[in-house]
């Protein structure tokens, strides 16, 4: 029979406590939620080994916490309830798989741990090893020995999921064991397929996203009417979607692999911005605001309804930007409704006349091009290569021994942080591919909604032209209420005040 190391007793000291008979608590816990089926192996254990050593095991806790910033939780919850209970009434021994159970963070925060139990009088028990003693030097050295291999081993597991995690994304292949909603597992290929009817349902929720329907009412309207979720333990719920859900699950690249929606509907998805009247109609106004929500003051802020004058049965409806801090006499900016609004359905009747002018407009938000892009592409690329190569020549002279480990680590830290924005610049330019290659069939889109828009927008009622006028804003890539007054189709971006105070001449003669 192995020996124990030194330090570490495989059976407990003849003293008072940890005797045949006494009480002792199962401290159980996994890291996540995939881990969850695991409690009921280590709860066998527990009971099994009680049994074997003649103890009462009168407390189980169980649960699922990291541990990343400090005790996980559930030990935090064992060390309130023990210091709540009087010394008496103690277990002898809190029984655990492995000592890497207690915390993932720094090493010295699972002996603080275990130097808390013992100063309540209660014992470590660990399954490979027996009792955990800290009564000595020696013996808390060997704690702190064990803490860190756990640790290592923990980093070693890691390394090894991130390896297979980023094989399968880059083989296209699903990494999570729970599959979205509205898809499944091809048992054949390993890849996520469409679950009808749910996919249908998700195909709906991002097409009320690309009509600038926001996160609450698409969740209500799954609720309605998508399907429940099949779990992968096998219950089946409806789910009670809630805002967070509904964007997780609107930003989920999974559902373009499955070809639940192409890559275009998704990129569109991603970049739209929530207006505060997208879907629910607001409370009833004693006025009217049929632009409101559709219109930017020129320095880049959404202007808001407001009302004026002196004669509380005759107010003066104006449109409001209140960024005084941008403008140039620091005050609001006011625009009086009825001009605006004459000045847009003018708008909306030269587009109706004029079709190609909806193409010169959007032309103007997007001020890139596919060259450019590819360019960009290039560019990225290129660097990711010579990053790579670099990283390889540094670890060859580590190898050779002329580069210190610290100094490499140094170096591949700087390395790592440049990849990180290289790749977060390859999506970027991945993404903006995608929607340039859709530009031409979103322009007619474009252009066949605003020719409708002018007729619509003089038989709707108030809410009614409060969409149509966010619609054509999205069409038209903006409106803009200039520092003169006019309203003028463009995009506009939120200035900053120094920014602001520089452009408003310009602005204002260019209006």
């Amino acid at each position: 029979m192995a020996k124990a190391p030194v330090g570490i007793r495989s059976d407990p000291l003849p003293r008072a406590k940890g005797l045949a008979g006494e009480s002792v608590w199962a401290y159980l816990v996994v890291s996540s939620l995939p881990q969850a089926p695991t409690l009921a192996d280590q709860r066998a254990w527990a009971e099994g080994e009680a049994k074997s050593k003649g103890w009462k095991l009168t407390r189980v806790l169980d649960g699922v916490a990291s541990g990343k910033a400090g005790p996980r939780s559930v030990m935090r919850k064992l060390l309130a309830e023990l210091r709540a209970l009087p010394e008496a009434a103690r277990p002898a021994f809190v029984l655990l798989t492995r000592l890497d159970r207690v915390a993932r963070g720094p090493i010295v925060e699972t002996q603080l741990v275990v130097h808390d139990l013992h100063e309540l009088g209660v014992r470590v028990w660990e399954r490979d090893t027996g009792e955990l003693r800290v009564e000595t030097a020696l013996e808390q050295l060997m704690v702190a020995i064990k803490a860190t291999v756990a640790a290592q081993e923990n980093e070693v597991r890691s390394d090894k999921r991130r390896a297979v995690v980023k094989r399968k994304r880059e083989a296209g292949l699903p990494v999570s064991p729970q599959r979205p909603y509205g898809l499944q597992l091809d048992l054949v290929t390993k890849r996520d397929v469409p679950r009808e009817p749910a996919a249908a349902a998700v195909r709906e929720a991002f097409q009320m996203r690309l009509e600038s329907i926001g996160y609450h009412a698409i969740g209500r309207r799954m609720f309605a009417t998508a399907p429940p979720h099949e779990f992968k333990n096998g219950r089946v719920s409806k789910i009670r979607w809630s805002t967070t859900m509904v964007s997780r699950m609107l930003s989920n690249r999974a559902y373009i692999a499955a070809g639940v929606v192409d890559e275009l509907t998704f990129e569109r998805a991603q970049r739209i911005k929530l207006s505060r009247q997208a879907h629910w109609p607001p409370r009833p106004a004693r006025h009217p605001w049929p632009l409101s929500g559709a219109l930017r003051c020129w320095c880049g802020r959404a202007m808001t309804a407001s009302t004026g004058g002196k004669n509380p049965r005759n107010r003066v409806r104006y449109y409001q930007c209140r960024n005084s801090a941008a403008h140039v006499d620091f005050k609001f900016r006011r625009a009086r409704a009825d001009d605006v609004e004459t000045q847009f359905v003018e708008l909306l009747e030269r587009l109706a006349a004029h079709p190609g002018l909806v193409t010169r407009y959007r032309a103007r938000v997007r001020s890139d091009s596919p060259a450019m892009i590819e360019r960009a592409a290039k560019t990225v690329a290129k660097r990711l290569e010579e990053l790579r190569r670099l990283r390889e020549a540094a670890w060859s002279m580590h190898e050779r021994g002329t580069i210190r480990e610290e100094n490499l680590r140094e170096r591949f830290d700087a390395l790592d942080a440049e990849r990180d924005e290289l790749e977060v610049a390859a999506a970027r330019l991945a993404s903006e591919r995608i929607l340039l290659a859709g530009a031409a069939a979103e322009v007619r889109d474009a252009e066949a909604s605003v020719a409708k828009a002018a007729t619509r927008y003089r038989r709707g009622s108030v809410e009614q032209r409060r969409q149509i006028a966010i619609a054509v804003a999205k069409a038209l890539g903006g409106l803009c209420v200039e520092a003169n007054g006019k309203l003028v189709p463009r995009a506009v971006h939120l200035a900053t005040p120094s920014r602001a105070k520089r452009t408003t001449g310009a602005t204002e003669t260019a209006g």
